[in-house]
């Protein structure tokens, strides 16, 4: 499954195509894109899941991400991250961030009981005090991919 490979193909550095796109293409990896929220639905611009670059590096992630497809088997999540809540432009205010599933401090519930997609796979993601390299940001924080 390769949600969110697009974007690491489209934008990715060549890095992260190498860790990730090849590790989908020849290991099986599964991905997931992990955008919609439990109070913003699929409203990008009100995204609150927090991505808190840390002194030395690395961001440090907070918040949870609903009805995230693969979320419960997913090897990484191209997750849609708060980085600059204070920007001036709403658009600047968020980055796409990279986070590795076996990442300490993230905890997946798998969505029972939908009314429809049963047989697929969704999932609601909490990221609680997640660390993740500054090197798994797509493109520059802040900016449009």
């Amino acid at each position: 499954m390769s949600f969110g490979s697009e974007m690491i193909m489209l934008f990715g550095t060549e890095d992260q195509k190498e860790r990730y796109l090849k590790s989908v293409c020849q290991e099986g990896k599964i991905g997931a894109v992990a955008v919609t929220e439990p109070n913003a639905g699929s409203d990008v611009l009100s995204v609150s899941t927090k991505a808190v670059k840390q002194d030395g590096g690395g961001y440090l992630i907070n918040g949870s991400k609903m009805f995230i497809s693969n979320g419960d088997i997913a090897d990484f999540f191209v997750t849609l991250c708060l980085t600059n809540p204070d920007a001036s432009s709403k658009t600047a205010r968020h980055s796409v961030i990279v986070i590795d599933g076996d990442s300490p401090g993230i905890e997946r519930s798998k969505i029972y009981g939908k009314l429809g997609i049963r047989a697929h796979d969704t999932a609601e993601i909490n990221f609680n005090n997640v660390w993740v390299p500054e090197e798994n940001r797509i493109g520059e924080e802040g900016k449009r991919v």
